[in-house]
């Protein structure tokens, strides 16, 4: 039976996470919940609610010291890089997650040092360029996100330059990108303690709200595997992530790397035959694990639904 932590498990991450773990029966899941009113509840054996902040990376110590758990997995990026940096801090950790270096985490996040990273490797990315008040040669249709962040939070199309002044003037920094034509893809991925590509899903992302599929299709993995591996490589990193890009009519063009499970599709890369929270499982615990070729042309629909909870 392997024990697995979730934190936190009420995000759609977390949630997805969760639903990836139940799908086996030797696995016991251990939820982490800011709150304990949130759907993720249904899904785990056990739920803890621990507020945020250094509260509940003690928790999580504790748990792990006390070997009540087996393995560790964030449930959100805030909770991915205060992991990365308690697994570098403390060995009791450390031998049950599997993530990439703080750095590592901290590099994904600023859009403006990773576009320069994966340039600097030969990897082809979008253009991006900090957002001044000052600029008057911004082609447009534009696209315009905060450097720091995650998901889509912030994010716009600008339509007419004169709506870029009011984007900058919100205070937080921002990056202007041009407005790529083409299919909007995401490959989800799992690199091993060295590195290595382990799986990879791409899907499609047919159609989008709030930053999440809610249509999507798996692609054939054989299109993308060498980008990725590429990009694992270039950046150093470990775990379960996924990567963004379009696919241009010049080649597919990277826009985002996540090094986090995803917050949309990654139940669709499951249904595909390559469950990424269970196989992550599965190699934070042993040396290796077998992983089929994902099934492509794979279709999923989003659709809103209820669990109950009863006194």
């Amino acid at each position: 039976m392997a024990r697995v932590l979730v934190s936190p498990v009420d995000t759609s991450s977390g949630l997805n996470v969760v639903r990836g773990l139940r799908s086996a029966h030797d696995v016991h899941v251990t939820g982490l919940s800011r709150t304990g009113r949130h759907a993720a509840r249904a899904f785990c054996d056990r739920l803890v609610v621990v507020p945020d902040g250094r509260e509940r990376m003690a928790r999580i110590r504790d748990e792990c010291r006390a070997g009540r758990v087996d393995a560790v997995h964030p449930g959100h990026s805030t909770d991915l890089l205060a992991l990365s940096e308690l697994a570098r801090r403390d060995h009791g950790v450390r031998t049950r997650t599997l993530l990439p270096p703080p750095e590592v985490v901290d590099l994904c996040g600023d859009k403006l040092r990773l576009g320069e990273a994966l340039t600097g490797h030969g990897i082809r990315t979008v253009a991006t360029r900090p957002l001044d008040a000052a600029d008057t040669d911004i082609p447009v249709p534009a696209f315009v996100k905060p450097r720091y962040g995650t998901g889509s939070v912030g994010a716009a199309i600008v339509w007419d330059r004169a709506e870029l002044p009011v984007l900058v003037r919100g205070g937080a920094a921002m990056v202007v990108q041009p407005l790529l034509r083409g299919t909007e893809v995401t490959v989800d991925y799992l690199a091993g303690h060295d590195g290595d590509l382990v799986a990879c899903t791409p899907r499609a992302r047919l159609r989008v709200a709030a930053g999440k599929t809610v249509v999507g299709r798996t692609l054939r993995a054989r299109d993308f595997r060498d980008l990725v591996a590429a990009v694992i490589t270039a950046l150093g990193l470990r775990g379960a992530g996924n990567v963004q890009l379009f696919t241009c009519p010049e080649g597919p063009v990277v826009t985002d790397v996540n090094p986090r499970f995803a917050a949309g599709g990654l139940m669709l890369s499951a249904a595909a035959g390559v469950n990424l929270p269970l196989l992550a499982t599965r190699l934070i615990m042993s040396a290796s694990v077998t992983v089929p070729d994902p099934r492509a042309g794979v279709e999923m629909y989003r659709y809103e639904t209820e669990v109950f909870d009863y006194p």
